[in-house]
């Protein structure tokens, strides 16, 4: 199979960055809430949500600047095995370390779990919060890796469908 690279959609990108934007603007307003003019809530709870907001907009913010201005590919699949631009997934996996692949679904948004036969062998090259990122998608789907389709220009079925037929393509030339 040819080589299969898929760019990142700035329009998807774009209203990630607009959605990162307006979490900031609500964790501030409820950061410098008075708490009399709330009256449901303590000023204590109101400032710990404000802050998780205004933290959670904030870096989902850089991570879509950084995107937006990124001139890489969003996704490489080719014969050789799988290459991302995302936050755990910047590295190539061969077709060799893939054992097989999982949907994991969170709300509306599903994503695509690629499982190694070795985590230990990836984790042990990442650093710092790379590193908690991934034992956190462990966590999650069994995997460090997983790959969704919201910033790419192409739907999760079809690259789920391409995942696997790359990789059956694969298993076929090693047996």
């Amino acid at each position: 199979m040819q080589r299969t690279e898929i760019s990142l959609s700035k329009t998807k990108v774009i209203l990630l960055s607009l959605a990162s934007v307006m979490f900031m603007v609500t964790g501030l307003y409820m950061l410098f809430l008075d708490a009399n003019e709330s009256g449901r809530y303590p000023a204590w709870y109101l400032n710990v949500i404000g802050f998780v907001s205004l933290l959670f907009g904030s870096i989902g913010f850089i991570f879509s600047l950084k995107k937006l201005f990124s001139k890489k590919m969003g996704l490489i699949i080719d014969s050789e095995g799988i290459e991302g631009n995302g936050d755990a997934l910047d590295i190539k996996i061969p077709w060799s370390d893939v054992s097989h692949f999982t949907i994991y679904q969170v709300k509306s948004t599903r994503m695509a779990c690629i499982h190694v036969y070795d985590t230990d062998k990836y984790l042990n090259k990442m650093t710092g919060w790379k590193r908690r990122l991934s034992k956190m998608n462990i966590n999650l789907c069994g995997t460090p890796f997983s790959v969704n389709a919201t910033a790419l220009t192409i739907n999760f079925n079809e690259l789920y469908s391409l995942l696997q037929q790359y990789h059956t393509e694969y298993l076929k030339k090693e047996q």
